[in-house]
């Protein structure tokens, strides 16, 4: 079964692509153009061959598809024997296919074999240049150069560019563009001629023509920034200028348009001159300026009216000469006692001339200089019966005539009405008042300071005529508050001020405040969280193993064991016990040396009992000649705790049962421990109650001095073994010696 499909797929398809092969051998199709003109109608034929298998012997008649849609029947005809044609009155502005097909069937369009095709694209005439611009450049190489907009182009239809130059009085250029280039530089040979320029867009289906540009070639150059060579100040309040233009526009001679500009060196404006048509005399002067300022000069040129500005030149600083302030200064003095606090600044006219200037305060009667100074306010201590001072302005030349200032005698008259103020602006406010009673107020002071300045800052003041009510403060800080005062001044005092707090108006923020949104992500928490939580857990861990390893020793550095006398015991040792009585170790190995922290020597005698509460040094002492001689044994008392014997801090007394040999050297001084650890309860009122000590022989003889053991060599050889387990005891140990 499966191959009877598969052979009837192959006849299928072997079918099919016989009839194509038959189909495509059976025609052949022509078009006048394969691109149109928008709009414009198109024409196709459609040649069937005599030996188509499609049509031999067999009646047929001939359609059309356009982009696989069947044309209106009415559109196409037979031209000849075999020969059919289309007329199509428009196509799309995308183009289209045009398909002949062979149909056995007049009325059945299914049956129709396409026998050849031919796409037809439809164009437009060029687009009109736009935006025409020309200029010329004034560099070592001169050229003038044209550019423009091309407007929308076909892809596959070519649009060339013809530049046309008219003349006056010469012949005009025509300049075709290489293809593909919207702007062309031609040579600059008349730099002076005015000239008409347009541009041109070719293709096959038209042109056009942009606007026509009239220009003069030197009117759309932009000149290099020109140079100030030198500045020169010999005449009171001018200076002379000397200037170029750049070093590759120096071959230009013709007259242009210059513009000076001029600043003070605190960026004031004070002139700004522009000179048409200027003679290239290379020399400016100007005049009427301030005396002894310094001014910050900078110039740029251009052809015309019509022409660019070139950027500015260098700044050049030069400064006109100096001669002494000139005019009065507005001052204000306020007086508390003899202190005196004196505000000045420049009036209407007054001039400087110069700069680093000092300001004196001096009175005549007595004469004395009061103050000098370089700030615009000055306090001193008033001379008595003086009635003026005298204020001048002083810079390297001179000093300009005195600024008298009175001093009122009155204080404290009348004060004005109604004083309030309204923000203005963000930096102005007005104030108004109402007049003062009297008849005789020749002006007013308003004076204000900030408020939150630090250090505070010196006060700002204005002189106002007495037929003021109202002023408009401007130069106030936005959002800070201001104190405002205003004195009516009198023929003979000074009113009493009426003050206020105020602000300038508000505005909302300028700037929004900034957000930093930082976004954490389940594998950044999961790279800090995880290492630090392992490294915490291995510190922990590390910690307990160290303390459960170390507990002894841990134990000790943290809080020492204190031996307790209270809760001790006395442990009797001879040279024959062995190690029995000492502490076992936790660990199952061999016994650990024990360190005695004290240890005393005690002597026992018959006719003293071992029944005091406790052991006394005095009762440890007496001579030790009258002590037998033939019985040179001892005793070791081991003090230790009882309830806490595994912590607690060992310390030894040796007990002698019988005297010291006798010893012909001088008794040695009594020597202690050198422990610095005090026992417990030793003088302590709040001590538990003492111990009870369990003597052997019933009584405790008092300590000797440390004298050597009479031991024979075997007895020696055999406690060596029982030294080597009391290293402290056996540092106690005396070897025979011969003394009788």
């Amino acid at each position: 079964m499966a191959s009877i499909w598969l052979v009837l797929v192959l006849w299928i398809y072997i079918n099919d692509t016989k009839k194509g092969i038959q189909a495509l051998s059976c025609a052949k199709i022509h078009t006048p153009a394969s691109m149109v003109l928008a709009g414009s109608p198109v024409s196709v034929s459609c040649s069937i061959q005599d030996d188509c298998p499609l049509t031999k012997g067999k009646n047929f008649h001939v359609a059309w598809k356009i982009d696989n849609h069947f044309a209106p029947s009415n559109l196409s005809y037979q031209e000849s024997n075999r020969t059919y044609g289309v007329i199509i009155p428009s196509l799309p502005d995308a183009g289209a296919f045009i398909l002949c097909a062979v149909c056995e069937e007049q009325e059945n369009l299914d049956s129709c074999q396409i026998v050849n095709g031919v796409n037809v694209k439809v164009g437009h005439p060029p687009s009109v240049p736009k935006n025409l611009r020309c200029s010329l450049s004034l560099t070592f190489n001169q050229s003038f150069c044209c550019q423009w907009d091309p407007g929308q182009e076909m892809p596959n239809l070519p649009t060339n560019y013809i530049l046309h130059i008219f003349r006056e009085m010469s012949k005009n250029d025509r300049y075709v563009i290489p293809r593909g280039m919207h702007s062309y530089s031609i040579p600059s040979d008349s730099l002076f001629l005015e000239m008409e320029i347009n541009v041109t867009a070719v293709n096959i289906f038209g042109n056009a023509t942009s606007e026509t540009l009239k220009l003069v070639p030197l009117e759309t150059a932009k000149f290099d920034p020109p140079e100030i060579k030198r500045i020169e100040a010999d005449v009171f309040g001018c200076l002379n200028y000397s200037w170029s233009l750049a070093q590759s526009q120096t071959w230009l001679v013709t007259p242009l348009c210059v513009e000076l500009r001029l600043k003070t060196m605190n960026n004031q404006l004070i002139k700004e001159l522009v000179l048409p048509f200027w003679k290239q005399e290379n020399k400016i002067n100007v005049c009427d300026l301030p005396h002894g300022t310094n001014y910050s000069t900078t110039m740029r040129v251009k052809y015309n009216s019509l022409s660019k500005w070139s950027n500015w030149s260098d700044l050049k600083i030069a400064n006109t000469l100096m001669k002494a302030p000139t005019g009065s200064l507005d001052t204000w003095l306020k007086v508390n006692d003899q202190t005196a606090q004196l505000y000045w600044k420049p009036s209407e006219d007054f001039s400087a001339n110069g700069w680093d200037l000092s300001y004196t305060v001096e009175s005549k009667k007595p004469k004395k200089a009061l103050c000098v100074t370089r700030e615009n306010h000055c306090f001193f201590n008033l001379p008595e019966l003086v009635e003026t001072v005298y204020l001048r302005a002083t810079n390297a030349i001179g000093s300009s005539d005195h600024t008298k200032v009175p001093v009122y005698p009155k204080r404290g008259l009348g004060s004005v009405s109604n004083l309030s103020v309204h923000p203005k602006s963000e930096a102005s406010v007005l104030i108004t008042w109402g007049r003062p009673a009297s008849p005789h107020v020749t002006g007013y002071v308003l004076e204000w300071r900030p408020l939150c300045e630090t250090p505070a800052a010196p006060l700002s003041f204005t002189l106002m005529d007495k037929n003021n009510s109202s002023t408009i403060v401007t130069g106030l800080r936005p959002y800070e508050p201001y104190e405002i005062s205003i004195y009516p001044k009198y023929v003979d005092g000074i009113g009493h001020p009426q003050t206020l707090m105020a602000y300038s108006s508000q505005k909302a923020p300028s700037v929004a405040p900034y957000l930093n949104v930082t976004e954490i992500n389940g594998i950044e928490m999961v790279l800090f969280v995880i290492p630090a939580c392992i490294g915490l857990s291995l510190l922990v861990i590390i910690v307990v193993f160290a303390c459960v390893g170390k507990h002894e020793r841990v134990k000790m550095c943290l809080w020492p064991i204190i031996p307790d006398p209270a809760n001790s015991s006395i442990k009797r040792w001879t040279d024959s016990d062995s190690l029995q009585g000492m502490p076992h170790c936790k660990e199952d190995m061999e016994p650990v040396l024990m360190y005695l922290s004290h240890f005393s020597l005690l002597d026992l005698a018959e006719n003293k009992p071992f029944k005091s509460d406790y052991v006394k040094e005095d009762q440890w002492s007496h001579d030790i000649d009258s002590h037998d001689e033939s019985h040179p044994s001892f005793q070791t008392c081991v003090i230790y705790d009882t309830e806490h014997d595994k912590e607690s801090v060992p310390y030894a007394t040796v007990v002698f049962g019988g005297p010291y040999q006798n010893h012909s050297s001088p008794p040695p001084a009594y020597v202690r421990s050198d422990s610095t650890q005090p026992l417990l309860g030793a003088n302590n009122p709040g001590s538990p109650p003492p111990y009870e000590n369990v003597s052997p022989s019933g009584g405790v003889s008092q300590v000797q001095h440390f004298a050597t053991f009479l031991q024979k060599s075997t007895e020696s050889e055999e406690n060596e073994e029982h030294w080597d387990d009391f290293p402290m005891l056996r540092s106690l140990e005396i070897r025979n010696t011969d003394h009788i």
